[in-house]
């Protein structure tokens, strides 16, 4: 699923722009969950680490798409962001928010086409990578899989224990679990998904990790678990 964000105050565009993005969903095959927004403003303060493509329309009242790209940036340094514009000469501001691209209306198919190609193939990488975005704070993290020991769900909040150190993060854990599905994670405990990679040691009631932190592990989940991490070992085990 390709989240992407219409930012567009001439409802006629939005109209085309969404058109355009369900034909290209159809031809594709690929899933676009679409959300629009007709205020640079109502984009800024709704914005969802998730998003993975933003459409700013550049000529808005109030907060214009360059406004609140250059607000929603500061907050998230890796969603793309594609300027709607009827002059191109707004394309060279384009460069100061970090705009991934820039269309000229009325936006025709194919090149809407290329700019969603390019966040498809972004997005994918990432996920064949198991990268992790999440919100943090007033911005956003994105976290390679290989990197993180374990995650430890606290409340509403969840730690991401990390090689390097530990991250504080947006909840619940298992949409965090979802997003890391098939790379290499599974939950000892209801409160804790660990990196199978970065497990050294499993005792009676607890896992010990590549940072010698000792995570609990659960009697509902043990021997699942020893099963994951066995299957584990005998994988990287493996030749070729």
């Amino acid at each position: 699923m390709i989240h992407v964000v219409v930012v567009e105050d001439d409802p006629l565009d939005a109209v085309e722009l969404v058109a355009a993005l369900r034909a290209y969903e159809r031809r594709s095959g690929v899933p676009l969950h679409v959300t629009v927004h007709t205020d640079g403003a109502d984009a800024v303060a709704a914005h969802d680490p998730r998003t993975d493509l933003l459409l700013l329309d550049v000529e808005m009242p109030g907060t214009d798409g360059l406004t609140a790209a250059a607000l929603i940036r500061e907050r998230d340094p890796d969603v793309a962001i594609v300027l709607v514009t009827r002059a191109a000469a707004h394309a060279i501001r384009g460069y100061a928010v970090g705009a991934a691209g820039f269309l000229v209306k009325p936006a025709s198919p194919e090149a809407l086409g290329r700019e969603l190609d390019r966040v498809v193939a972004r997005a994918h990488a990432d996920r064949t990578a198991g990268a992790l975005v999440a919100a943090a704070g007033a911005g956003t993290v994105r976290i390679g899989a290989a990197d993180i020991v374990c995650l430890e769900a606290s409340r509403r909040r969840v730690r991401v224990h990390t090689l390097a150190g530990p991250h504080v993060v947006a909840g619940p854990l298992k949409d965090l679990e979802a997003q890391l599905d098939g790379a290499g994670f599974f939950r000892c405990h209801h409160g804790f998904l660990v990196n199978l990679r970065h497990v050294t040691e499993v005792r009676a009631t607890t896992c010990r990790l590549v940072t010698r932190r000792e995570v609990p592990v659960s009697r509902p989940h043990r021997r699942a678990f020893l099963a994951a991490l066995t299957d584990h070992l005998a994988r990287a085990a493996a030749p070729g």
